[in-house]
C-alpha cells in the first residue's frame, strides 16, 4: 500500500463528504483552538468541522499568516493558489479537482466560501507543506508542529494531568521487531472489566495494570478493540458508545476512554493499534435492544441475521462506506499508529440450510456481472479493503494498516498454490477474504495470520504456514507478523502441553526474515500465565522480571 508521491493527497479529501450550498452546517463549532509550536493562533473566523467529515476547516488567512506559506485568492477564477518550500496547491471553489505540484486530483471539494472567508482543509494543506497535526478531542484543540520547536503536552489533555508530572514506565524498545497483544473489549474480555462498568477511575485503573504486566513481558505494541460491535470506546459521531463501557449500550461512560488509552500506552513509548471490527453488527439478533442510533435501526437494510447474530451486509456499497466512514473519524481523530482489522468479513459456518441471505445483493449490486457469488463477495472484500487503504494512507500515511486473517488462505487440495494443510476453514473461501491480492497490490502494510496450531499439528502444522505466509510477502513492502495462541496453553489440542511451545514459535520465526514480529492472543491469557509462559517470554525477549 506504498503510493507514488503525487497520489498521496488522491483521496485525502474524499473524507471532504459533498456539502449544500457554501455555508457549512457545522460553523456553529466555534469552540475549536489551533497551537502552532506552542502558540496560539487567532483567526479572523472560527474553525468549524465539516458534518460527518471531521475535517477541519480554517480560513485562508491561516495558511498564510501562521504557516509560513505564499497564498493567492483569485476572485476571477475563484481559486486559491497555496505556495511553500517548492509545493504548490490549487484548490477551486465548486470544482471536483485540486492540482497537487501540477498533477489534477479529482476531488469531492476543497475550498468553500463561509461569512465571507475563504476556508480550507486544515490537514491537508498542512500536511501538504509539511507541518504535523494532531487532534485532541477532550480540549477541541489542533496542535500543528513545524518541528523547529519541541512543544509540550497540554494541560488536561485526554482530562489527565500534565504527562511531566506523572511517574514515567520504562520504554519498551520497538526496533527490533513488533511484539504486540490484542486487547478485546467484546463481552469485556480483556478490558473494561464488568465490574468497573460507569467507574473512570477503576477502567483507567485497569488498563495501566494491563500494559504493566504486558510490558514487564517484553510486549511494546497494544491492539486494542475500539469497535467490538458496530460501536465504540470513543465519543462518535457514528455509532453509539459500547455496552461494554457501562453496561449500557449508547451510554456515555463520562469520559473519553479511547484518548486515555492512546495516551497511557504512548508515555511508555508502546505503539498503539485501533482494532476494528468491521461487518460485525451485533452479537445478538435483537436490533430492538440497541440505541436508536445503532445501523441495525438505521439501515435495516443494510443488516443480515445470520447464526444468532446480526451482520453488516459487504454486498451493498454504502453500508461499506458507512464502515469506513466510522473507521476514518478514529483515524483523523486520534494519534494512533495503526489501524487493525480481525477476520469478520463474511461469516463462516454457511450450510446448505442455513445461508448468509444476500441472493437478493448480489442480483443488485452486480455492476461487473461476476459469475459466481463467491468470486462477488470476494469482490466486496477487495473494494473495502483497497479504499480504506487508500483514504488512510491519504490523510495520514504514517498510520500502518493491517489485516488478521484465518490462518490458511487456502489448501493445496483446492488450489496447487495453496498451503500444504488440511484446515475445514480457510480466509479465501469461508471468509471471503482474498488476501494474496491485497499483498499483490499492497494495499495493506503488514498481514498478521492467526497461525493457532502447534508445530506438531499435522493437518495445519505452524511451521509450514509461517514458510507459506512468508513466502506471499516476499518481494513485496507487505510486512508479516505472526499471530500466536497462548489461549491454547494447557488445552488438549495436540502440541500444547507446555509454554515452550510459544518460544519454538517464536525461534522458528527468527530464521524467517520476512517475519517481522509477533502478536499474542489474548491479553487476559498471556496474564493467567499459562503453564509458566511468562518468565520464558522475558527470557526470550531479555527484559528483567
Amino acid at each position: 500500500m506504498k503510493f507514488c508521491k503525487w497520489f498521496i493527497p488522491i483521496l485525502v479529501l474524499l473524507i471532504l463528504w459533498p456539502y449544500s450550498g457554501n455555508t457549512p452546517a457545522a460553523a456553529a463549532a466555534t469552540d475549536i483552538r489551533i497551537v502552532l509550536d506552542g502558540e496560539l493562533l487567532s483567526t479572523d473566523a472560527s474553525p468549524y468541522i465539516k458534518p460527518g467529515a471531521n475535517v477541519t476547516m480554517v480560513p485562508l488567512r491561516v495558511i498564510s499568516e501562521n504557516l509560513g506559506a505564499h497564498v493567492a485568492w483569485s476572485q476571477v477564477d475563484k481559486t486559491a493558489t497555496i505556495q511553500k518550500d517548492g509545493t504548490t496547491l490549487v484548490l477551486t471553489l465548486g470544482s471536483p479537482a485540486v492540482q497537487v505540484d501540477g498533477s489534477t486530483i479529482n476531488l469531492e471539494a476543497s475550498v468553500e466560501i463561509s461569512s465571507g472567508r475563504t476556508m480550507v482543509p486544515l490537514r491537508f494543506v498542512s500536511e501538504q507543506l509539511g507541518i504535523s497535526v494532531n487532534w485532541n478531542q477532550l480540549t477541541r484543540t489542533i496542535t500543528l508542529s513545524s518541528g523547529s520547536e519541541v512543544t509540550q503536552p497540554e494541560p488536561g489533555a485526554g482530562g489527565e494531568d500534565p504527562q511531566t508530572d506523572l511517574p514515567q514506565p520504562p520504554v519498551v524498545d520497538i526496533s527490533n521487531g513488533l511484539r504486540g497483544v490484542w486487547v478485546s473489549t467484546v463481552s469485556n474480555l480483556d478490558w473494561p472489566s464488568k465490574s468497573s462498568y460507569g467507574k473512570v477511575d477503576a477502567q483507567k485503573a485497569e488498563y495501566v495494570q494491563l500494559l504493566d504486566e504486558v510490558q514487564a513481558m517484553g510486549m511494546n505494541a497494544v491492539f486494542v478493540q475500539v469497535r467490538p460491535s458496530a460501536d465504540a470506546i470513543y465519543p462518535s459521531s457514528l455509532v453509539p458508545w459500547s455496552s461494554y463501557l457501562t453496561g449500557t449500550a449508547g451510554k456515555d461512560p463520562g469520559y473519553d476512554p479511547l484518548q486515555f488509552l492512546i495516551e497511557e500506552t504512548h508515555r511508555r513509548g508502546m505503539e498503539f493499534h485501533a482494532w476494528f471490527n468491521p461487518f460485525r453488527a451485533s452479537t445478538g439478533s435483537d436490533a430492538s435492544k440497541l440505541p436508536a442510533n445503532h445501523v441495525a435501526n438505521q439501515h435495516p437494510e443494510w443488516i443480515v441475521k445470520f447464526d444468532g447474530k446480526l451482520y453488516i451486509n459487504p454486498g451493498i456499497p454504502e453500508a461499506r462506506e458507512h464502515v469506513i466512514k466510522a473507521i476514518m473519524e478514529v483515524v483523523n481523530g486520534y494519534d494512533i499508529d495503526g489501524v487493525h482489522l480481525d477476520d469478520y468479513f463474511y461469516p463462516t459456518g454457511e450450510t446448505a440450510s442455513k445461508k448468509f441471505a444476500d441472493d437478493a445483493t448480489f442480483k443488485s449490486y452486480n455492476s461487473k456481472k461476476i459469475a459466481t457469488k463467491g468470486d462477488w463477495r470476494r469482490d466486496n472484500i477487495n473494494q473495502f479493503v483497497q479504499n480504506l487503504g487508500q483514504r488512510i494512507e491519504a490523510s495520514k500515511p504514517k498510520v500502518s494498516f493491517g489485516i488478521s486473517p484465518y490462518g490458511v488462505w487456502r489448501n493445496k487440495s483446492t488450489d496447487l498454490t495453496g498451503s500444504d494443510t488440511k484446515a475445514s476453514v480457510t480466509a479465501y473461501d469461508s471468509t471471503y477474504a482474498d488476501v494474496r491480492t491485497w499483498i499483490k497490490n499492497e494495499w495493506i502494510d503488514y498481514v498478521a495470520p492467526q497461525l493457532y496450531w502447534s508445530m506438531t499439528r499435522k493437518e495445519v502444522r505452524y511451521d509450514l504456514l509461517a514458510d507459506w505466509w512468508a513466502g506471499e510477502v516476499r518481494g513485496t513492502n507487505v510486512k508479516l507478523y505472526i499471530g500466536h495462541a497462548p489461549y491454547k496453553l494447557g488445552t488438549p489440542e495436540i502440541g500444547w502441553s507446555t509454554a515452550q511451545e510459544i518460544i519454538n514459535q517464536l525461534e522458528y520465526n527468527r530464521q524467517i526474515p520476512e517475519i517481522s514480529g509477533s502478536i499474542f492472543f489474548s491479553a487476559k491469557d498471556l496474564r493467567k500465565n499459562p503453564l509458566g509462559l511468562i518468565p520464558l517470554l522475558q527470557s526470550y525477549y531479555g527484559v528483567q522480571p
